[in-house]
């Protein structure tokens, strides 16, 4: 029998998995999860934990903001998953090394975009860090022209 995927750890959506649980009555994995207002969560079971659904708290805002089709709302995914997707390919070269995202960014893309346009941002841009060693957050990143922003994304990890 193949041995389960470990998800402790993993991020989905707003739900990071803290440890795992023993199976219930119908042997469902079950998790317990941090919520990102910083709540318990569980316990779970692994389909529902996969939804990245919070814990119903009213601290969350809504997470309609009608631009998850936009390059930067891409950009700040992509960044997010780099830093806490164990699964991401390119994990290795961020979050395994310890580098990870701001809370105010983590949980707010609004609060991402609108440091970026502050900064400058347009689709012609990349978000760069200034230390390569230190975190995503506003005091450690700006934004730069990108030759390549439309081929690769604007993802610089430079």
């Amino acid at each position: 029998m193949k041995t389960p995927k470990n998800i402790v750890g993993n991020r989905y959506g707003d739900v990071t998995v803290i440890e795992e649980l023993e199976r219930d009555k119908l042997n469902h994995r079950m998790f317990m999860c941090r919520c990102s207002c910083g709540a318990i969560v569980g316990p779970r079971q692994y389909s529902n934990v996969k939804r990245g659904l919070p814990c119903g708290s009213s601290v969350h805002p809504t997470k309609k903001h009608g631009e998850s089709n936009t390059r930067l709302y891409r950009i700040w995914n992509h960044l997010k998953q780099v830093c806490f997707n164990y699964n991401h390919e390119q994990f290795k070269y961020v979050g395994a090394r310890g580098i990870t995202m701001c809370d105010e960014w983590d949980t707010d893309f609004r609060a991402f975009k609108a440091w970026a346009v502050a900064n400058g941002y347009t689709d012609a841009m990349a978000v760069v860090r200034r230390d390569k060693a230190g975190n995503y957050c506003p005091e450690n990143c700006y934004i730069k022209p990108s030759d390549h922003a439309k081929q690769q994304g604007g993802e610089s990890h430079e």
